[in-house]
């Protein structure tokens, strides 16, 4: 719980000296061991990133439709992301930002607001659909997902609800969990001098009769990190507990998997109020699903998956005062039928979702009398189509998708199209020219409100269009990708004060406000020296959005924002350095708001390499900056961010 009254200065100051000084001689005792690592991709299968998320079919980045970007756990390790949403924050075009309840939310080339940066991102974990009808996101409930249990995390930036259907309408993020080719036992262990650790077991094995099963186990304990804040006149607390299980059986190309995460904070920063607290208590989720791939007769192939995913939410917020709480569940079936000949891909499919909010109140004090939305439900029905060919001697590409949805509680039927043009000059150059339009419906929490916003019963879904240029080179040094890109967002569901939230006493209500626009430039540059094992890239974007009727931007997303970084890897030693560096943005939505102070981060990670042990050794903010974020949920002079960090690691299979 949050302390009254606190000295600015660093309160753990001694602590972290001496823990610092600890991890480094322990990391200098592991020099002691030998040996290959078992757990690197090497640096040049970086060049030529394989990616799933664009068509649920591996192909390289360069044949794919629209901007995508994966990240692999050999990488996060190396600037030390603890939570899944922590490996995407050296992407171009992404920022993500510290919501309610210390939940991780994130905004897509501009838009960045209180709603806009959690709505609008299908999220996807084996392909599975998470997102719930509450509020139309689960980035709240998988805020504390531990990164050690995924593989990889990839994104497509831009509207591709063509594919993913209304909740992909900035943009889609699959989750992709950990596994193995081989028979393997693993177990991770960390500690960090913020009053975190975590331990983990993972384990693939064979079971026998063609059965393979994978397990992973995390728990993730992180207390008292949180940084002095000037406006509150104290220090915080953020305090996370977050568990997790994953369980797949594989009997050839079928899966049977099922997730199980729980999480709870307390202690982070309120909303609207600079001296207040929030946090979780708790959020908890259950998704079971099936999915295979069935090669049929006459190259046709079918991809049926079917699951049933259920999750709650509880928020206490305005120091505990109010409560929000959230139980969604929902179930889903996806057949997909493929048929591929030479070059050419044809993929149709039929999609059913079934969604309801089994409970749901809001709560001041410990009245429960107002449920908004309880007993929503929506199902959605969804057919769509997918046709790929190549021409002009396989140097031209055509990708054309349409999708159709309907909506049962609101009778909508609605068209989500892409076209895209790929160019293959030679083997180096590729030039891709991408159109898509993304549709969104209304929340449930939108059309009914809460106990801080009215709702807008009559709300009309918002639609996003999108267009993009995109160039890559690439050779066996470097890989270069351009893109320029410009979106028109119409009917944009925001938040605003009006005359009705002023006379209930709300901070404001859920409206269709108009059109809004991005435009921008995104560089992705990385070069690998193999003659001395090392591996530089470059993430840079310049990004601009803004209300095309008013003319006010969007500033609490950077608009020039880069991220540099060196990777080196020896034979028993691993180095890394990662420079985040981001400008140009408002402490927050309010008027009074003031121009922040440029973010800089410098990490380093230092991996030591055994038989069959890892250890890593990773200091975050090495510089140990005052960094101050953004506050979407308008708290005066913006969010606080922790100092610098020291964390090591062992990672050992046997």
């Amino acid at each position: 719980m949050p302390k009254n009254q606190l000295n600015p200065a660093n309160r753990r100051g001694n602590a972290t000296s001496w823990k610092c000084s600890y991890l480094a001689i322990l990391g200098l005792y592991a020099s002691s061991l030998s040996g290959n690592d078992l757990f690197d991709l090497s640096l040049e299968e970086l060049l030529d990133v394989k990616v799933i998320v664009a068509n649920d079919r591996v192909e390289s980045e360069r044949y794919v439709f629209g901007s995508v970007d994966r990240i692999g756990e050999s990488e996060w390790q190396r600037f030390g992301a603890r939570l899944a949403f922590d490996a995407l924050e050296n992407i171009s075009g992404i920022d993500t930002h510290l919501s309610v309840g210390g939940t991780t939310t994130l905004s897509i080339r501009g838009y960045a607001d209180a709603t806009g940066s959690a709505r609008g991102k299908a999220l996807l974990y084996d392909g599975i659909p998470l997102n719930g009808f509450a509020f139309a996101t689960d980035l709240y409930g998988k805020s504390f997902l531990s990164s050690q249990m995924l593989e990889s995390i990839e994104i497509v930036k831009g509207p591709i609800s063509s594919f993913y259907g209304p909740d992909a309408f900035h943009g889609a993020i699959l989750l992709r969990p950990w596994t193995s080719e081989y028979e393997t036992r693993q177990t991770y262990l960390s500690i960090g001098t913020q009053d975190d650790y975590e331990a983990g077991f993972r384990a693939h094995y064979d079971l026998g009769n063609g059965i393979a099963s994978t397990t992973s186990l995390d728990y993730y304990h992180q207390g008292e990190a949180g940084p002095f804040a000037p406006t509150a006149e104290r220090e915080y607390d953020f305090e996370i507990e977050s568990k997790s299980l994953s369980q797949t059986f594989q009997y050839g190309e079928h899966r049977l998997g099922i997730l199980l995460n729980e999480s709870s904070t307390e202690d982070f920063y309120d909303v609207f109020q600079a001296d207040g607290y929030s946090q979780t208590d708790p959020a908890k989720a259950i998704l079971v699903y099936y999915r295979s791939t069935l090669e049929l007769e006459n190259g046709f192939t079918l991809k049926p998956s079917l699951w049933s995913n259920e999750s709650s939410f509880e928020l206490d917020f305005f120091a505990d005062a109010q409560t929000q709480i959230w139980k969604d569940r929902s179930r889903g079936l996806k057949l997909h039928l493929e048929h591929e000949q030479d070059r050419r891909l044809v993929k149709v499919g039929l999609e059913y979702v079934d969604m309801w909010i089994t409970d749901s109140k809001s709560l001041i004090g410990d009245d429960y009398s107002f449920a908004p939305y309880d007993g929503f439900s929506r199902k959605i029905s969804t057919l769509f189509a997918n046709y790929t060919n190549s021409f002009l001697d396989e140097q031209l590409d055509i990708d054309l998708g349409l999708r159709y949805d309907h909506f049962s509680n609101t009778s909508a039927n609605e068209l989500s199209p892409k076209l895209g043009f790929i160019y293959h000059f030679d083997e180096q150059n590729v030039i891709k020219l991408i159109a898509a339009s993304g549709y969104r419906a209304p929340a449930a929490g939108e059309i009914a409100g809460t106990n801080a916003f009215i709702g807008g019963s009559s709300l009309d879904g918002e639609r996003l269009n999108s267009y993009e240029l995109i160039h890559i080179f690439s050779n066996d040094k470097l890989t270069l990708n351009n893109t320029v890109f410009t979106s028109d967002w119409k009917d944009a569901i925001v938040i605003q004060e009006t005359p009705a939230s002023q006379a209930a006493g709300l901070e404001g209500e859920f409206v269709n406000a108009g059109r809004h626009e991005s435009y921008g430039y995104e560089l992705e540059a990385t070069y690998l020296e193999d003659s001395i094992n090392t591996l530089v890239f470059l993430n840079a974007s310049i990004v601009r959005s803004k209300d095309s009727e008013t003319g006010a931007r969007y500033e609490l997303f950077p608009e020039t924002k880069f991220a540099l970084g060196l990777r080196y890897e020896g034979e028993f030693w691993d180095l890394s350095l990662t420079n985040l560096h981001k400008l140009d943005r408002k402490s927050s939505p309010l008027a009074e708001a003031r121009q922040l102070p440029d973010y800089h981060s410098l990490n380093l990670g230092i991996r030591y390499k055994a038989d069959q042990y890892s250890i890593d050794l990773n200091i975050d903010n090495l510089l140990d900056r005052t960094n101050i974020e953004p506050s979407i949920w308008s708290i005066p002079g913006g969010v606080y961010q922790t100092g610098a960090e020291a964390r090591l690691s062992l990672r050992a299979e046997f």
